[in-house]
């Protein structure tokens, strides 16, 4: 080929390559099927039990709908623990049970971990033993903030005051917990949680002078059929004062709850709470939640009964007042002045009174007041028992 025809054909060579990406540059895109997300219809296993509202990373990618009535929590999704309707339920579809409507509101509250003290406060606050419903499933695609879509739904700090010096035993413990959540995995909840306890006497036995408790308390909650809500806890912990650290400071506690909707003020609540320790090893939870009005909540749930009721309430806040009762103690490994591991395990009975001041867009602060009584001291080897007078105790907190 002599030369001039070189130019020639790397011209016509570049015109070929120019006419393709063009032509391929006018082609239209397509999205694959499985890029389009599409919200299943309602009647799943979440939305019979009032769950509607997604989260606003949600309803930017997915069709609005219209709520069903219920209560904002702190991740803004609105739900009810359970709704009631006498018009017959639609059918079944295909994520579990019917629709129903109406229904009694959710208890002021939030994941309530099953360890030591038992049930003291809730992520909203001083609130009853029952905890709400979670948030529903609110995406059905790709989760792309952060690791396996896991975010921290609330935080809690408090601390309580057991008034006590010389002979009598004094408690002050600091308590902080935050509760996790996964956008990918509904339903489940992880809550770790530490409580340290400063000790004021007794002189008469040599209790450490400090206390702690460590664990992660993991929630599971599962609607079945159209009116009962199922919740499974369990929750791994170590309860010790460090220099015994063995197989007796472990603490396995847990929990099972099944809710039932009777009416659309009323639920009855039953199950049973294991607290691993050592001289109530298992409670039963049974009792009702009525709640006759939004301004009152009878909660008459043992072990924490409770009756609260709201005096103020404003756009940007409300205020709560509350009687309730209280167990608290737990079971400790520890190691005697001896050097001999032991097991100490401290029981008492209260009486709260409390005031809760909630901003609707913030934090709730929460100040408690009552009387301690029948208060004992154990150790698994019955040496050095005791028993206390009574006491009062003060607690404050807030919930974010």
């Amino acid at each position: 080929m002599g030369w001039p025809l070189r130019p020639l054909l790397a011209v016509l060579v570049v015109l070929h390559s120019s006419h393709v990406v063009i032509a391929q540059s006018s082609i239209p895109q397509q999205t694959s099927s499985a890029e389009t997300w599409q919200r299943p219809v309602s009647g799943d296993g979440w939305n019979s039990f009032g769950h509607a509202q997604r989260t606003a990373a949600t309803n930017a990618s997915l069709p609005d709908v219209a709520p069903v009535s219920g209560q904002t929590d702190s991740v803004g999704a609105e739900h009810s623990l359970g709704t009631w309707s006498d018009t017959p339920a639609p059918q079944q579809a295909a994520f579990g049970a019917p629709v129903v409507t109406g229904g009694p509101q959710p208890i002021a509250g939030d994941i309530v971990p099953t360890q030591y003290p038992l049930d003291d406060e809730t992520d909203e606050g001083p609130a009853p033993f029952v905890p709400p419903v979670p948030p529903p499933h609110a995406r059905f695609g790709p989760v792309d903030d952060g690791w396996m879509g896991m975010s921290l739904k609330s935080s809690n700090v408090n601390a309580t005051y057991l008034s006590g010096k010389g002979n009598t035993l004094g408690i002050t413990s600091l308590d902080f917990r935050g509760t996790i959540q996964s956008a990918k995995l509904r339903g489940i909840f992880a809550t770790p949680r530490f409580s340290w306890h400063f000790l004021d006497g007794p002189a008469s036995t040599d209790l450490p002078g400090q206390l702690y408790n460590l664990s992660v308390d993991f929630l599971m909650v599962r609607p079945i059929g159209r009116n009962w809500m199922l919740h499974l806890a369990i929750a791994p912990g170590l309860n010790t004062d460090f220099n015994n650290v063995s197989s007796d400071s472990l603490r396995i506690m847990g929990r099972g709850l099944a809710f039932y909707n009777w009416s659309p003020a009323l639920q009855l609540v039953g199950g049973v709470v294991y607290l691993d320790r050592d001289d109530i090893p298992l409670l039963p939870a049974a009792g009702l939640v009525y709640t006759p009005n939004e301004d009152t909540k009878i909660e008459v749930m043992f072990p924490r009964p409770r009756v609260a009721r709201r005096y103020v309430v404003t756009p940007d806040h409300e205020r709560w007042i509350y009687l309730a009762g209280e167990l608290g103690g737990g079971t400790w490994a520890v190691e005697r002045t001896s050097g001999r591991d032991d097991e100490a395990t401290y029981r008492d009975l209260r009486l709260l009174f409390g005031v809760e001041h909630k901003w609707h867009a913030g934090p709730t602060l929460f100040f408690e007041g009552g009387y301690v009584f029948d208060r004992e001291l154990e150790y698994e080897s019955n040496i050095g028992n005791r028993t206390f007078t009574d006491t009062v105790m003060v607690r404050v907190g807030a919930n974010f």
